[in-house]
């Protein structure tokens, strides 16, 4: 069994290497999936919470963590269990969330598939328009040259999936970005 995951560590590592990635760093993150501990059915139904009463969870961290920085101290994030009315739980989430106790988290480990999927749309995006320096106005000028939006300097679900439609996106990876995205919330009750 040891020689077939070095092997298949191995073409994971050659996979990624074109992309000047660490060969390491990839079997290290895979090999931390495979053995490590699955979530807890606490810490899914806390982010399905999240998600259901802000509408994502990025728009939970952008509405209750981002002013603090980009990293959330326990203090916060149990407030934010206690608004929730989950406090009683907010250690035993908390250490699932920073199970190397370094004392802050990360919007990485609060939800990392968001985080994934909206890394993936934004690397997409940048290589198609070629630039890293593109101010927000003018990153939003040239995605949108094509189209007229219906409100000026936002774009609706419709919109949306239009652009990333053009970046070779599907309407599933282009709603789940929207919904990542959408700081109202969608049909989801206000906090």
């Amino acid at each position: 069994a040891d020689a077939q995951l070095e092997l298949f560590y191995r073409r994971l590592g050659s996979i990624f290497s074109h992309n000047q990635r660490d060969s390491g760093a990839i079997a290290y993150l895979a090999h931390s999936l495979l053995f490590g501990a699955p979530e807890s059915r606490g810490l899914r139904s806390f982010r399905c919470r999240l998600a259901n009463h802000y509408g994502s969870t990025i728009t939970s961290w952008r509405r209750n963590f981002a002013a603090g920085g980009r990293q959330l101290s326990f203090g916060r994030f149990r407030d934010v269990c206690r608004e929730m009315k989950c406090r009683k739980e907010a250690p035993e989430l908390w250490s699932q969330l920073d199970p190397g106790m370094s004392g802050c988290l990360s919007l990485f480990e609060l939800d990392p598939d968001a985080v994934a999927l909206l890394g993936h749309v934004r690397s997409r995006i940048m290589m198609v328009v070629n630039t890293d320096e593109a101010d927000s106005e003018e990153l939003f000028r040239r995605l949108t040259s094509h189209l007229i939006p219906a409100k000026p300097g936002q774009l609706d679900i419709a919109e949306f999936r239009q652009v990333l439609r053009n970046f070779g996106f599907g309407i599933e990876i282009a709603d789940r970005a929207f919904t990542c995205l959408d700081y109202e919330g969608g049909n989801c009750k206000p906090p």
